[in-house]
């Protein structure tokens, strides 16, 4: 509706990134003098990544980033959340390995320098 009203998204970025920061505003947490600012530009990123690439890579994004905040991340196996964070983080390195893979044209190209000719 926003996007409509306004066409262009130079007019409705500003006002939504506006609207979003409103939100860190109206609830800041214990030091707003660094959660607002935080706010504004993981929202900026986020709007400037919606734009650009997509709904589809704004929803990566979102849930890696909830994934990735919310997950106990630890390289000692003993704890009972080791487990969490084992299958937590493979989860997001093996398809961004997968890919790293497939954008450079397969295993050979990525293992194998470049010939020149």
């Amino acid at each position: 509706m926003l996007a409509h009203t306004l066409r262009t998204p130079w007019l409705w970025g500003p006002v939504l990134l506006a609207i979003t920061t409103a939100t860190f505003v109206a609830n800041p947490s214990t030091n707003p003098e660094v959660s607002v600012p935080a706010g504004a530009f993981g929202a900026a990123i986020g709007l400037t990544l919606l734009v650009r690439f997509g709904l589809l890579a704004g929803v990566a994004m979102f849930f890696t980033t909830l994934g990735l905040v919310n997950m106990p991340i630890t390289y000692d196996l003993r704890p009972w959340y080791a487990t969490a964070s084992v299958v937590g983080l493979a989860a997001f390195t093996l398809p961004t390995a997968f890919g790293l893979v497939i954008s450079v044209g397969g295993w050979r190209n990525l293992v194998r320098p470049a010939t020149a000719p």
